[in-house]
């Protein structure tokens, strides 16, 4: 059971479908090679988007903390898996007492097995692909969101709101890991109220807003009905609200994301009804270092919560969260 946090609104328990992580993570004002030698790696997979960048000014107060308890080497892969694996390898040649990594895709996982074979504790972070090949975690510890949790979050909400009625299109975003255990939570969503919110699962746009807005407003051209829309990444969640401003059509819009300014507005100015944040594992699994460097006791999963931000309360949510929405 996942309970999606609604900010300042009663939480409603959401019914989750597998373990998820999140997107993205980089430090680009960071060189690629190390800061400094020590006790703690991290191993950031050098994405620059906006979920990335917010990630960044989420960690470093959250380095700074116990700044004074480690001694941290940060890389960056680059977006390079290839590059993620040799990074991983030569960490588990300077044998840290732990290795923190953010996997850019499934084939990283033997790696970070790898390592915690060799006596490492590791953390993964944000991703935490349960379906890999031999169904074990690679890793002591995953620190992230329960992505397929998010992803049912849309239905899940409508539903509730609106007496199990209407129609639901699901935009699909087959473009990364991320976005398929979002989508597999969506799904299992519209399964779970099969007959009575029925379900569409539209065309895969990826993370094109264009297509989105395109597609969207084809939809609606074709007079099939649609009450609620789910989308799983923010540039999909900001292209539908374009298309369904531009058609003037009633539609509910449930988004995945809150890392840019733009999205905020959308809610602010009613054409996204809400967004459910993705909020980063990193941060939280920072403050657990100490903890494993002193080889006490650290929780194997631990699901950052997720905050349903509507109307009503955007504007208390960025007052409290002032790192997002730039």
């Amino acid at each position: 059971m996942t309970v999606c946090r609604y900010w300042g609104v009663r939480a409603l328990p959401i019914l989750a479908l597998a373990v998820g992580g999140c997107k993205k993570t980089t430090n680009p004002a960071s060189p690629a090679g190390p800061v400094s030698t020590g006790n703690v790696i991290l191993i950031q997979t050098g994405w620059t988007d906006p979920w990335s960048k917010m990630y960044d000014r989420l960690m470093d107060p959250a380095i700074k903390e116990v700044g004074n308890q480690l001694t941290l080497q940060q890389e960056s892969a680059q977006g390079d898996p290839k590059k993620q694996i040799q990074e991983i390898d030569e960490a588990i040649a300077k044998k840290p007492q732990v290795l923190m990594v953010s996997p850019i895709d499934k084939s990283v996982l033997p790696a970070i097995a790898k390592a915690k074979a060799a006596g490492i504790f590791t953390f993964q972070l944000d991703r935490s692909y349960i379906s890999w090949t031999d169904k074990r975690d690679p890793a002591n510890s995953y620190y992230g969101a329960d992505l397929a949790g998010v992803g049912s979050c849309g239905i899940f909400q409508y539903a509730h709101m609106m007496g199990k009625k209407g129609t639901g299109l699901v935009i699909p975003d087959n473009s990364s890991e991320t976005g398929k255990e979002l989508l597999k939570g969506a799904t299992f969503a519209l399964k779970k109220f099969n007959g009575q919110v029925k379900g569409v699962v539209g065309d895969d746009c990826g993370t094109d807003e264009a297509k989105a807005k395109a597609y969207v407003a084809s939809y609606l051209k074709s007079g099939r009905p649609l009450d609620v829309i789910c989308t799983l990444n923010e540039p999909a969640t900001l292209g539908a609200a374009e298309a369904v401003k531009a058609a003037g059509a009633q539609t509910y819009i449930f988004g995945v994301g809150g890392s840019t300014k733009r999205m905020f507005d959308a809610v602010k100015d009613g054409s996204v009804y809400a967004i459910f944040t993705v909020p980063p594992g990193g941060p939280a699994a920072i403050e657990e270092v100490p903890t494993a460097l002193q080889h006490q006791r650290v929780p194997r999963d631990s699901f950052t919560p997720f905050d349903m931000v509507l109307k009503r309360n955007v504007d208390q949510y960025l007052r409290d969260h002032p790192v997002l929405g730039d």
